[in-house]
């Protein structure tokens, strides 16, 4: 995983991704609508949306196995508890390779972040995660995904 400030994140991406993802985040506002955006066709798109945080027991443990997660905060904070794929046994819902996700029923994490405004987090397909948590008093988040597949990072 990796978590800092989103003014340094041209030093994390690979050169075969870097100039679309940068372009794409040059145009996040606090204004920009939820939904889908194509960045480039089924290799890197982002999800921009907004919701009520929770108590962790009420958040969901999932993992990807196609897609890179960079996970950025546009208004709020959001806490995400990091575990190891390798030792999380007990499967909530089968992986569904459409939607890219696998949900498991949580064991013990490796670690929390808490990912507050103009930061970001990067989750590789062997950290599974459990983002929508709420950090202090700040019970809203609007943030982004981008969604990064694998062969492009490599």
């Amino acid at each position: 995983m990796i978590l800092d400030k989103i003014e340094n994140i041209k030093n994390y991406l690979p050169t075969s991704c870097r100039s679309k993802i940068l372009d794409f985040i040059s145009e996040i506002n606090d204004n920009i609508p939820e939904g889908e955006y194509s960045i480039d066709e089924n290799n890197i798109f982002a999800k921009v949306q907004s919701y009520n945080l929770q108590a962790n027991e009420l958040s969901r443990v999932e993992a990807h196995r196609k897609y890179i997660d960079i996970q950025a905060v546009i208004k709020g904070c959001e806490r995400i508890d990091v575990f190891d794929c390798s030792c999380l046994k007990n499967i909530e819902t089968k992986y569904n390779a459409e939607n890219d996700v696998i949900f498991y029923y949580p064991d013990e994490k490796l670690y929390s972040v808490a990912v507050r405004e103009n930061n970001f987090a990067v989750l590789f397909p062997h950290e599974a995660h459990r983002p929508q948590m709420a950090v202090d008093n700040i019970l809203f988040v609007k943030k982004y995904v981008i969604k990064v597949s694998i062969e492009l990072w490599n």
